[in-house]
């Protein structure tokens, strides 16, 4: 079996897993490296897919779907700072209660810290924030 065939094939599974679970509206910023999720998201007559060219309006999109619909949505983006991009929307769902599923493409380890394009740590890219920030008072007048 090729590697293709492969990755489409868990995409499917993984996108039946989430249909099972409500999710009925998956937000897609193309990309290469999602291309077997996106695929199989625009094959799964149990989704309906919505497209956006931008990662940070497309994470708003799909905050607008889950206060609307009141159910869990997806959101498929390539790797490197588009999933970055998503970390608005992700406070916002949050501190409102929606649920966001973020399906995020990776590059292989062996290509993180070396320089390659759209290459960068994202296991715990949405880590909560430090406990205590250094925030100086304003001064008296």
């Amino acid at each position: 079996m090729s590697i293709s065939v492969f990755n489409r094939r868990w995409a499917a599974v993984l996108l039946e897993t989430l249909t099972r679970h409500g999710v009925q509206h998956i937000c897609i910023a193309p990309g290469s490296r999602s291309t077997s999720l996106t695929l199989e998201a625009a094959a799964n007559a149990k989704i309906t897919c919505h497209t956006h060219f931008d990662e940070r309006g497309l994470g708003h999109l799909a905050l607008g779907l889950a206060k609307v619909t009141g159910q869990p949505v997806a959101v498929i983006v390539t790797s490197g700072t588009a999933v970055a991009n998503l970390y608005p929307a992700l406070i916002e769902a949050s501190l409102t209660g929606e649920r966001l599923v973020l399906l995020t493409a990776d590059r292989p380890p062996e290509l993180i810290d070396c320089g390659a394009n759209q290459a960068i740590r994202q296991d715990g890219i949405f880590s909560p924030p430090p406990d205590s920030d250094a925030l100086p008072t304003s001064p008296d007048a």
